[in-house]
């Protein structure tokens, strides 16, 4: 949880999102592109990831990780088009960690001037690079175009995919913001002079569908560049583009490696065991039990099993992962009992807050109306 202090988070205007900086507006949606260093500047942008040179990501984690993971599954199983989610995990990972309300995102990030039902009636997260926080892009996929009601506006009424009669879409909505970045890639991948030839919107969704994970592969490799791009805005094969393309690299495969690989991602067979889309980790012995990154590669919040051979996600722990001492099975801690509001109303309680403001922010502490009123 974003954490307020003395200085309040209320004041959002100092807030950034960490983003990769703009170069030059050279195409507006509807128009027609002319020379320059950038594609557009109606784009989201690569607002979530942490710029340090740490190496470490900033994303949700355990359960409420998962949960994120599995509604960007359900959405790409429901489309008619476009099944291939950990690409677009991969996006939403290296933009806002995928994140999508303003309460659970901890990096920084402005309050947008929308409240979600997917926010337990607590404000979506709106971006806070274009100077003020009413010009941040919007949600998980940080769609960006203007401020925050013309961005809502626009997607309400216009739309992205398919050109002549696009499919409008709910962005302040989880589902609405996932279903608008296939519209949008969809747009992006059809107009973008760096996508393969197309000779029909088949032949760019087959594309689109095929591509799978696997760092060399040339379909992996061009579809990062175009992100950095097209999604991203970056000149091609610039510095700031190759840096924004590993970005996006780093998310798509700690996600694909950390969530238990194809057969999270895809499902079953992993088509014919060619290596083309496999993933999945050897492990032995059946059964044993191991926190990620305690002999094992995976989400240190995630407690892996394995399964006939290889590494699955047995449980996401909430609370952190127990590395226990050699012979003894890892395991995920248990739960820590949480901050009270008992004494603390109008103040923070430590993890949550028990003030007026605590309803549109969505950080309210579970006993909060029980104490505070």
């Amino acid at each position: 949880m974003l954490a307020r202090g003395s200085t309040s988070i209320r004041n959002a205007s100092t807030m950034k999102i960490r983003r990769t900086a703009r170069l030059c507006l050279c195409l507006g949606l509807g128009t027609t592109a002319v020379a320059c260093d950038v594609e557009d500047d109606a784009r989201p942008q690569l607002e979530g990831y942490d710029d340090d040179d740490d190496g470490e990501q900033d994303r949700l984690s355990g359960t409420a990780l998962i949960a994120r993971a599995n509604a960007i599954k359900a959405a790409h199983a429901g489309h008619a088009l476009i099944d291939n989610p950990i690409l677009f995990a991969g996006i939403a990972g290296a933009e806002t960690g995928l994140s999508h309300c303003f309460a659970e995102y901890d990096w920084g990030g402005c309050p947008g001037e929308f409240t979600s039902p997917d926010c337990g009636g607590g404000v979506i997260l709106a971006g806070g690079a274009d100077g003020t926080c009413e010009q941040g892009g919007l949600g998980m996929f940080q769609f960006d175009e203007g401020t925050q009601t013309q961005t809502r506006n626009h997607w309400s009424n216009v739309g992205k995919w398919p050109i002549g009669a696009p499919v409008t879409r709910d962005v302040v909505s989880l589902q609405g913001n996932i279903q608008a970045s296939v519209d949008f890639i969809l747009f992006k991948a059809w107009i973008s002079d760096r996508t393969p030839y197309f000779a029909d919107h088949q032949a760019m969704y087959d594309w689109l569908n095929g591509i799978r994970p696997v760092d060399g592969d040339p379909d992996f490799e061009l579809w990062l560049g175009f992100l950095a791009y097209n999604y991203n805005g970056w000149g091609w094969g610039g510095s700031g583009w190759a840096n924004a393309k590993n970005k996006y690299r780093g998310s798509t495969l700690s996600l694909y490696n950390d969530l238990g690989g194809w057969d999270f991602w895809y499902g079953g067979d992993d088509g014919g065991g060619d290596g083309s889309g496999g993933g999945s980790t050897p492990c032995s012995p059946d059964g044993g039990l191991w926190c990620g990154g305690n002999g094992v590669t995976g989400d240190a919040d995630m407690l892996y099993v394995c399964s006939g051979g290889v590494l699955a996600v047995q449980e996401a722990c909430d609370d952190g992962c127990y590395w226990a001492p050699p012979g003894v099975q890892d395991a995920c801690n248990a739960p820590a009992a949480g901050p009270s509001c008992s004494g603390q109303c109008g103040k923070n309680a430590g993890g949550c807050w028990c003030d007026a403001l605590c309803t549109q922010y969505g950080d309210c502490c579970a006993d909060k109306v029980a104490a505070c009123g």
